[in-house]
């Protein structure tokens, strides 16, 4: 984004719409904060003109809309607050009416300094860590493409010691990347606008993908715009605190609780563990690999799922919940590896026939004769073999050319068909070229 000295500061508001299978839980505005969000927000508290606040909004039958600010997002204020008042938001056999989803919306008010260029990322973060959340505890599977999870974003800008503007919502917004896209095309309209000596028009726009532009789709100025009316088939939700405490005692365990666990107990890097639990399925993939074995080195798990099948997985456009190699498959084929049945070489070639013909790693190796030969005498003896076949580069090697070690190396693998043990090749070839 760019701007001017005059247009310093930009508000953004997120309002999110997701498709619940099961009972909404309350999550805090630190919960549904990354670290960095967080850190950002603590230095932009008290800096004169900024603030966060985030605003939970339910609307009742009688067309009223009730806000909470942050200081009352404790479960006891929120339960006071919406107890009796949220009549649109019902569940019927476990499932909520997708007309009525909207009735509890979550909303995100960030203000903050736009010549930093934070408020579109921080925007995409926002939602990447709530619908993570969603996922986590299974109320919603977090599908923008397919309409489970959108998100209306309100933009409003303001010149220098002024009050923010007139604000335009962009409605249905339905990816990640198109909120940034969205962001920042009406960030700029809005100051060239104002620049220009125009006005802003309170209205609700549409965000168009392939042009990457905000488009008018219709004014709005009150609540009444909206022409809401009461259903009487659909009757009050009573929250009250025994009823968010249980859901508290019940929940799975959150992605920040699992990353720090990946971390301490397994020894995995931040890095990796950030990928891993970006997707609960990821997450369950490495949890079922490691349980199948405590003795697996987590780090090779790591490695295998998040290099060689995430590969494979992009290459044929599927996700991990679609992997036509299970984790319990994959696990197998990592104790071939540090048992030596197979060297990590021969691995790969055989995990890329496991994810075309869905076949098990231990049939495979069987029908291809794959298994790694650790026998020293069968190795001593085709090396020996070898290095009769090779006398003048015998010759050249103890002259000073040590590159050819190399070449003894991966004549004795190609006589193998690759089965041989690296380790075992290396430590007897070096013996035989030293006498």
């Amino acid at each position: 984004m760019t701007t001017n000295n005059n247009l310093k500061k930009c508000a953004i508001a997120l309002s999110l719409t997701a498709l619940f299978g099961t009972t909404a839980a309350m999550a805090t505005p630190n919960q549904l904060m990354s670290p960095s969000m967080q850190e950002t927000a603590a230095k932009l508290q008290g800096q004169e003109g900024f603030g966060t606040q985030f605003i939970i909004k339910y609307k009742n039958n009688s067309d009223e809309m009730m806000t909470m600010s942050a200081a009352e997002q404790t479960p006891t204020m929120m339960n006071k607050k919406a107890k009796g008042f949220v009549k649109n938001f019902t569940s019927k056999k476990g499932k909520v009416k997708a007309q009525y989803v909207r009735a509890m919306a979550m909303s995100n008010h960030h203000v903050m300094r736009a010549d930093k260029k934070l408020s579109a990322e921080e925007a995409q973060e926002y939602v990447k860590k709530l619908r993570s959340i969603l996922r986590y505890i299974g109320t919603c599977d977090g599908n923008m493409e397919e309409g489970s999870l959108r998100c209306d974003v309100n933009i409003s800008v303001r010149k220098k010691e002024e009050e923010l503007g007139t604000r335009c919502e962009i409605k249905n917004v339905n990816s990640i990347k198109s909120i940034g896209r969205a962001i920042g095309y009406e960030f700029k309209r809005q100051i060239e606008i104002i620049n220009s000596g125009g006005r802003i028009d309170q209205e609700t726009r549409l965000f168009d993908e392939k042009k990457g532009e905000t488009r008018s789709m219709r004014s709005k100025e009150e609540a009444r715009d909206y022409r809401y009316f009461p259903d009487p088939d659909l009757p009050p939700l009573d929250i009250n605190d025994d009823w968010t405490n249980e859901i508290k005692k019940n929940l799975p365990e959150l992605p920040d609780v699992k990353k720090a666990k990946l971390i301490n107990q397994h020894k995995i890097s931040s890095y990796d563990a950030s990928i891993l639990v970006s997707d609960k399925n990821n997450a369950e993939f490495f949890d079922k690999i490691i349980d199948g074995n405590k003795k697996r080195n987590p780090k090779n798990i790591v490695n295998w799922i998040i290099g060689d099948l995430f590969s494979l997985l992009n290459k044929n456009n599927l996700k991990i919940k679609n992997s036509p190699v299970k984790a319990e498959d994959l696990g197998e084929l990592i104790d071939f590896i540090e048992d030596s049945t197979i060297s990590r070489k021969i691995a790969k070639n055989v995990f890329e026939e496991m994810f075309k013909t869905k076949k098990k790693a231990r049939d495979i190796i069987e029908k291809k004769g794959l298994k790694q030969i650790t026998n020293t005498d069968e190795i001593e003896s085709i090396i020996e073999k070898i290095l009769a076949n090779n006398k003048d580069k015998v010759e050249q090697y103890k002259s000073g050319k040590e590159k050819l070690f190399g070449y003894f190396v991966g004549q004795v693998m190609q006589e193998t068909k690759g089965t041989a043990n690296p380790g075992i090749v290396n430590e007897i070839l070096k013996k035989k070229l030293a006498n």
